[in-house]
């Protein structure tokens, strides 16, 4: 397909020829542990140097307008999980020694790859945020949880 179908903006870095043809395609990535998102990403082949690319430099917003909308996504399906457990914020942010501010901003989809991975972490061994509160004190752990701590 000829660029000016495309964009007359587009254009080949090698040869700066406007006669290229468009590939799309979806990909896969991994958020986390074993969340993963979708990316719809575009390439680009020079009909004349054969060049193959992202002639218009798109491919990398795309990926983090899709990355921070699955990091949100997540991040509040997974407060909300632990919410529905009945784990309120406050006590959520207290137990792990976060500002409630904190759990707000994951909620928006301000979250880190290790706050994500925590979250996932919450989810599934939800006993945590008890052994959390109560200090991480092995008597506690022991006595609530004894087979999810080493002898030593």
């Amino acid at each position: 397909m000829p660029a000016n179908a495309l964009n007359a903006e587009i254009f080949c870095p090698v040869c700066g020829s406007k006669d290229f043809h468009k590939q799309s395609q979806s990909i896969e990535h991994k958020l986390t542990m074993s969340v993963t998102f979708m990316v719809s990403s575009n390439s680009f082949t020079c009909n004349l140097c054969h060049m193959v690319g992202d002639f218009s430099n798109a491919n990398d917003d795309t990926f983090t307008n899709a990355k921070n909308i699955a990091v949100a996504e997540f991040a509040t399906k997974a407060i909300n999980s632990l919410n529905a457990m009945g784990y309120t914020n406050s006590a959520l942010a207290r137990a792990l020694g976060l500002s409630p501010r904190t759990l707000h901003k994951w909620k928006a989809g301000a979250c880190s790859n290790s706050g994500l991975a925590l979250l996932k972490i919450l989810i599934e061994f939800p006993f945590i945020i008890e052994v959390a509160a109560n200090d991480f004190d092995r008597q506690y752990i022991l006595k609530t949880h004894p087979n999810y701590i080493t002898k030593n």
